[in-house]
C-alpha cells in the first residue's frame, strides 16, 4: 500500500530493473518433443496497468486481477497500481506464477522494489537461479545427498497404512477442486498457544501442526499420518535474495494414538520436524519414487 501521490515512472523503472536482474523472471517454459524447456530471454516488456475504484471495492478488484498465465510468454507476473478514488490510498497489485517465484522470493522482490523506487542502488547479482539448479543436480552424486535419502527411507520403513479417507471422485457433483477456509483467532488464544509452546520448549508451528494432525487423525480414524510441510530450501545465504521457486515439501510422519499425551505428541512433532529440516534439500519427487 502507498499513501499519497504515486510516481508511475519510478514504479515502471523499478519493476523493469528487477526483471532485468533475475534471469528466472525472463524465462519462457515450453515443450519440445514432449520435453519441458526453459528459455531465458534477453529482455521482456513489462506493462504496469492502472485501476481506479472506490475504497470499498478495491478487494474485489484485486481478486479479479488474478488470471492464468501463458508459460511461453514471460514475464510470468503482472502488475497494476490500484487507486481508490475517494481516498489517497494506492495499492500495488502483484500476481506471479509459482514456477518463477515463491514466498521468500516475494519478500526479496518487495525489498528490491522499495529500494529501487526510492532510487537506491542494489548490490550486484552474483548468482542466478540456474546456478542453484546446477548445484542441486551435482549434489545427487555426493555423500550428503545419500545421507539425506537414507534419512527419508528410514522414515518410511515400514510404509504407513493409507488413510480410509473420503474419495471425492465418488461424489455425484464433484468438480475436482479444493477450497481454502480462513479462520482468525483472537489475541488471547494466540497468546495461550505461544505460552504453551514456550513452556514445552517447542515452536508455535509444532503446536499447530500437532493440533491439525489430531483433527485429521480423528476424522480418518488413523493412528498415524503423513503430512506435507513446506520448507524454504534456502540453506545457503546467497539464495536468500534470489528469485525462483526453491520451496520443497517434506513428508512428516506423525504417530497420533488416542492414548498418547498431547505434550508428548507436540514434543515428538517438534523433534521430527526439526530433524527433517536438516534434510530438506532432498527433492520431494525423489523421496516418493
Amino acid at each position: 500500500e502507498m499513501i499519497g501521490q504515486v510516481k508511475m515512472e519510478r514504479i515502471q523503472n523499478a519493476v523493469s530493473a528487477i526483471i532485468s536482474r533475475h534471469d528466472i523472471l525472463r524465462s519462457a517454459f515450453t515443450l519440445e518433443q514432449g520435453v519441458p524447456v526453459q528459455t531465458v530471454l534477453p529482455c521482456v516488456n513489462v506493462k504496469i496497468d492502472t485501476i481506479s475504484c472506490t475504497e470499498d471495492a478495491w478487494q474485489n478488484q484485486a481478486l479479479a486481477f488474478r488470471k492464468p498465465f501463458d508459460l511461453a510468454n514471460p514475464p510470468l507476473m503482472r502488475f497494476a497500481v490500484l487507486h481508490t478514488t475517494n481516498t489517497d490510498r494506492n495499492f500495488i497489485l502483484f500476481d506471479a506464477h509459482h514456477m518463477v517465484i515463491d514466498g521468500t522470493s516475494s519478500a526479496a522482490f518487495t525489498e528490491e522494489f522499495v529500494r529501487l523506487y526510492n532510487v537506491e542502488a542494489l548490490p550486484e547479482n552474483k548468482y542466478q537461479y540456474i546456478d542453484y539448479v546446477n548445484w542441486e543436480n551435482k549434489r545427487k552424486d555426493t555423500p550428503e545427498y545419500e545421507s539425506d535419502m537414507a534419512y527419508w527411507v528410514s522414515q518410511f520403513n515400514p510404509m504407513p497404512v493409507p488413510l480410509a479417507w473420503i474419495d471425492d471422485s465418488k461424489r455425484a457433483n464433484s468438480i475436482g477442486r479444493g477450497n481454502t477456509l480462513f479462520y482468525a483467532t483472537d489475541s488471547k488464544l494466540k497468546q495461550s498457544l505461544e505460552n504453551y509452546a514456550g513452556k514445552h520448549q517447542v515452536t508455535l508451528f509444532s503446536v499447530l501442526l500437532s493440533a491439525y494432525a489430531m483433527t485429521i487423525s480423528s476424522l480418518a480414524n488413523a493412528d498415524e499420518l503423513v503430512i506435507g510441510v513446506p520448507a524454504s530450501n534456502r540453506l545457503h545465504h546467497h539464495t536468500l535474495s534470489m528469485m525462483g521457486n526453491f520451496v520443497n515439501s517434506m513428508p512428516i510422519r506423525i504417530d497420533t494414538p488416542t492414548e498418547r499425551k498431547i505434550s508428548a505428541l507436540v514434543k515428538s512433532v517438534f523433534d521430527t520436524t526439526t530433524e527433517a529440516l536438516n534434510h530438506q534439500s532432498c527433492p520431494y519427487e525423489n523421496i516418493v519414487k
